[in-house]
């Protein structure tokens, strides 16, 4: 699998939201699900593997994807609950380790359905 060596700021072209799950209750007292900001990051990207599979009698394709980070505070206190939306697009976090050395890098394995 490949490894995302920690990066400066300008080597990780790509802005990504991380957001949380939060739920509310509605006035009928009905739980709603909607997704708080925890952070606008950079971020670089790299799909890793593409996979097919049936499930419940439907093809599913799924890319896992590895997303870069600059190690912080806010960055690793994510957790697979939490989601990632790079482009427009969400992903699934799937995992979430610090790089070689500590308080340097995040790195974040991440699966989406392909369309």
């Amino acid at each position: 699998m490949a490894r995302i060596a920690p990066l400066a700021a300008g080597k990780r072209p790509h802005l990504v939201r991380l957001e949380r799950a939060v739920e509310t209750r509605n006035a009928l007292n009905e739980p709603v699900r909607s997704w708080e900001l925890i952070a606008e990051v950079r971020a670089s990207r790299v799909d890793v593997l593409d996979s097919e599979k049936v499930q419940a009698a439907e093809l599913a394709a799924e890319i896992r994807t590895q997303f870069g980070f600059r190690w912080s505070p806010t960055v690793a206190g994510v957790t697979p609950r939490d989601r990632l939306i790079c482009e427009g697009v969400a992903y699934a976090i799937r995992g979430v380790r610090e790089t070689c050395r500590r308080r340097v890098g995040i790195e974040m394995t991440t699966v989406r359905r392909a369309e």
